[in-house]
């Protein structure tokens, strides 16, 4: 941890930068799993009110409004739903991060920004390639159970979640592996 210390410009800093705890890191993303999820089926109602016609009026209650996305009897039209908030959800993260307030709306909700080690913005190419870092794993155990099996794609997706989401806890300035990845720190606002 000394070492990294040691590399921070703190002169070109106002002050000394403290690592964001577990605590905060973990409240965050609870924060923006939230807010995504509200948008999800913000943009997904409006969608169904605005294609009365041709969206199907009931919702599965078997499966949830989230799998219904049939849209009466244009199924691509709700996959191309689907893809379009993926590729939203990907600008958010990376865009709110490289821009000037540094975080996601859950970051600055709780006081924390993504930087590099001297408390620089890092660019849009690093944000995107954090969020990547952090979500490649996931679609490795969705593989996983498609290729092999879903028991097996249950261990791989507990060892990611150890490995990147519950790593910061062991670790002396409480980087996440996307963190250690992509070059970028969480610190206190």
């Amino acid at each position: 941890m000394q070492d990294i210390l040691d590399d921070i410009d703190f002169n070109k800093t106002t002050r000394k930068m403290e690592f964001a705890s577990f605590g905060q890191r973990a409240g965050a993303a609870i924060i923006d799993t939230l807010i995504i999820i509200i948008s999800y089926y913000a943009i997904f109602l409006i969608l169904e009110i605005l294609l009365d016609d041709e969206v199907s009026s009931s919702v599965n209650t078997d499966r949830g409004l989230m799998f219904s996305t049939s849209f009466g009897n244009n199924f691509s039209l709700g996959i191309i739903t689907y893809f379009i908030f993926l590729l939203l959800i990907i600008l958010y993260y990376s865009i709110m991060e490289s821009c000037k307030t540094k975080g996601t709306l859950g970051k600055m909700a709780l006081g924390i920004i993504v930087a590099r080690k001297n408390g620089d913005r890092i660019s849009f190419g690093r944000a995107l390639a954090r969020y990547f870092s952090r979500t490649i794993w996931f679609f490795v155990a969705l593989l996983t159970a498609m290729i092999l099996h879903p028991a097996l794609a249950s261990i791989v997706g507990l060892i990611t979640m150890l490995v990147i989401f519950i790593r910061p806890l062991w670790d002396d300035v409480c980087q996440g592996l996307h963190d250690r990845i992509c070059g970028t720190y969480v610190f206190k606002k």
